[in-house]
């Protein structure tokens, strides 16, 4: 459990640590990157009545109002990178955030199905 004594950016950033390593493998979900700096548990959902990062003066304050959260109901929560965290607040506020949920799952259904998949090496000696 968290200690009601932590203070400061180091003490919460090995608190993150922790729980990252015991609850989420230590690694962003999405990229699988190792938890480092900058790394956020994301919501799954965002309940109106709780707080959000905006309600508090720093990211310190607000890590030890949500940290608590995290360990008592990880699943909620996902371990993201800060570019795999940026990946998805984009589509939900930015550039994407006009989309209804049916036409965003439809875009990123055509998008997967889209991608290429890994390039497949040749066998034998290159044409020359």
């Amino acid at each position: 459990m968290i200690s009601k004594s932590l203070f400061g950016l180091e003490a919460v950033y090995r608190e993150k640590k922790r729980i990252a390593d015991e609850y989420f493998e230590g690694r962003c979900y999405i990229c699988e990157k190792k938890f480092g700096k900058g790394f956020a548990y994301h919501h799954l959902d965002y309940d109106p009545e709780r707080k959000n990062h905006k309600d508090f003066k720093n990211t310190i304050d607000y890590n030890r109002y949500v940290l608590p959260e995290v360990e008592a109901y990880p699943e909620r929560f996902y371990l993201l990178c800060r570019i795999c965290h940026a990946r998805i607040d984009q589509p939900r506020y930015g550039y994407l955030g006009h989309i209804d949920k049916q036409r965003l799952e439809r875009l990123f259904e055509v998008a997967r199905k889209t991608i290429p998949g890994p390039k497949k090496k040749r066998r034998g000696k290159n044409p020359s």
